[in-house]
């Protein structure tokens, strides 16, 4: 009797080493492109964020500083005054400063001229949170100076109150601080443009940083078409990572101020 043996055959050619190593090449290298995108769409996102962050800080102090404040007229100066170039004009001289280095060149979106503007805010000498008011117009106002809750003109509730550091509007009895702020783009001893928050041209705060222009418009300057008593502001940020990549961010809006006629 005849047996015929059949053995298997075991192990691979050589052809199928080569293709499945082929094979697992070319998905380990997808893998790797996968993965830096990934990597790069999330320091992208992370990028815009911080930006986003950074404009909407300095968006909140921005407004929450200028609905505040007011048009007008002291010492023959008129606020707001807004300015081009860290060069102010008469009367504002200590609020003149070196603007930032732009990072953007001619013809991108965010190059071009920064403008800053000084205010006056009302007045809150006696620091209970509330602007000071002349209720009975007879040129002194009601205070809290001892905090007692009551507001009135005794010496003990006067105390805080200087004629020369404030103004009382005659009409409406609200008082008006002399104390001038302000609002700046400057470069930080690190090399980064700063939104500054300043009070007689000197450094109060430092708002938010990537910062490449700010740029503030009156009514007039805008062709009329916001109100009378309103400023509109552009602030542009940009941000370069690590690899190189420039980042920008953009925001607008139109602040009303507290006083003045609608247009």
């Amino acid at each position: 009797m005849k047996h015929r043996i059949r053995t298997r055959r075991t192990g691979f050619t050589l052809i199928e080493v080569l293709l499945t190593a082929s094979i697992l090449g070319v998905l380990a290298r997808s893998l790797i492109l996968l993965a830096d995108g990934m990597g790069s769409m999330s320091q992208a996102g992370g990028s815009l964020s911080l930006l986003q962050l950074e404009a909407s800080k300095a968006q909140d102090a921005i407004m929450e500083d200028l609905r505040r404040s007011g048009l007008r007229t002291v010492g023959g100066k008129s606020f707001p005054h807004v300015f081009e170039g860290g060069l102010p004009g008469p009367g504002f001289e200590i609020h003149g400063y070196a603007p930032s280095n732009q990072a953007a060149q001619p013809g991108d979106l965010d190059f071009g001229p920064q403008r800053s503007v000084v205010f006056l805010l009302p007045a809150d000498l006696d620091g209970d949170g509330r602007p000071d008011m002349d209720a009975d117009l007879n040129g002194t106002p009601e205070l809290d100076g001892n905090r007692d809750g009551i507001l009135s003109e005794d010496g003990a509730d006067l105390g805080p109150w200087d004629p020369a550091q404030a103004t009382i509007d005659p009409e409406t009895g609200l008082v008006w601080s002399l104390s001038e702020w302000g609002y700046a783009v400057v470069d930080g001893a690190d090399g980064r443009p700063y939104l500054e928050r300043r009070r007689g041209g000197a450094l109060q705060k430092r708002v938010a940083k990537d910062v490449e222009r700010m740029f503030i418009e009156t009514c007039a300057q805008t062709g009329y078409q916001i109100p009378a008593n309103a400023l509109r502001i552009t602030l542009f940020l940009r941000r370069t990572d690590t690899d190189g990549v420039v980042y920008r961010h953009s925001v607008q809006w139109v602040v009303s101020l507290r006083n003045g006629e609608l247009e």
